[in-house]
């Protein structure tokens, strides 16, 4: 019908006078019916060119995942490696610093028992200064002097294996294991018809499984008491929900093909 009024306004076009109102009315109404006419086609062309499929498909999620977990194993055993390597220094030197105070409790308790025998004999000589008693005094003195050089000799060393064995464990604490778990937000999950896979955030991926016919039927222009179909609101409802399912061009087609299956003996009878 369209055709046959823009051929009408085209004739009477021609039988007018060239520039005036009445061949521009109808040159406009002429270009008006034919973008009336081709609105759902162009609208249609338009949508189906500026369809934005997902990047990344289900194999290259699962390739992502397998990496992932490859680098993870990769990194937990340099990790691993160089635990190992930095523990028999740790216990090297813990070993350094209980031998020290080992020494050190021993040579207290040596030196408390010498004092002790020390001040028993001293007790024993009485008041009256002697000397043996200041003999008992000198070796007092001298056992205290050397239990203090003693006690610093030890003191330096010491120190110096505890700040290794801190620098040690500083360098030690902060090497953890990466989590096995952690490659798991990489596989893709299923959300009703769509499909979703991590990168930085969980986005649409890829589909290539056919939803169900009721499902597609449910995004058509559908008349139920006449049960009739329009063609151009049926392909741009489809084209729509594609998009929302991250589909493929393939799998577009194959919901079209479901479509006009279902409906080829009245959209034949329209299109003869």
């Amino acid at each position: 019908m369209y055709t046959q009024l823009q051929k009408i306004c085209r004739s009477a076009a021609k039988g007018v006078q060239p520039d005036s109102e009445a061949a521009i009315e109808l040159a406009t109404q002429g270009n008006q019916l034919a973008a009336r006419r081709q609105r759902w086609p162009q609208n249609i062309i338009s949508v189906w060119r500026n369809r934005t499929v997902p990047v990344f498909s289900a194999e290259a999620i699962t390739k992502l995942n397998q990496s992932h977990s490859a680098e993870v194993e990769r990194v937990n055993d340099n990790r691993k490696r160089h635990k190992d390597s930095i523990r028999p220094n740790i216990s090297r030197k813990k070993k350094l610093i209980d031998d020290l105070q080992t020494k050190r409790s021993q040579t207290y308790d040596s030196t408390e028992l010498t004092l002790n025998q020390l001040r028993v004999e001293l007790a024993i000589h009485g008041q009256p200064p002697s000397w043996e008693k200041n003999q008992i005094k000198a070796k007092i003195q001298a056992t205290l002097a050397s239990c203090a050089s003693t006690f610093e000799r030890f003191h330096q060393p010491e120190q110096t294996h505890m700040d290794q064995l801190a620098e040690l464990e500083r360098n030690f604490l902060p090497i953890q294991l990466l989590s096995t778990q952690s490659n798991q937000k990489n596989l893709t999950i299923r959300k009703q018809n769509c499909l979703v896979g991590y990168q930085d955030k969980y986005v649409l991926i890829q589909n290539t499984t056919c939803p169900a016919e009721s499902e597609i039927m449910r995004h058509i222009s559908y008349e139920p008491e006449t049960t009739l179909t329009n063609l151009p609101l049926s392909i741009h409802g489809l084209l729509l929900f594609a998009d929302k399912i991250g589909a493929t061009d393939q799998l577009l087609l194959t919901m079209l093909s479901i479509y006009l299956k279902k409906y080829r003996s009245n959209l034949l009878d329209v299109l003869v």
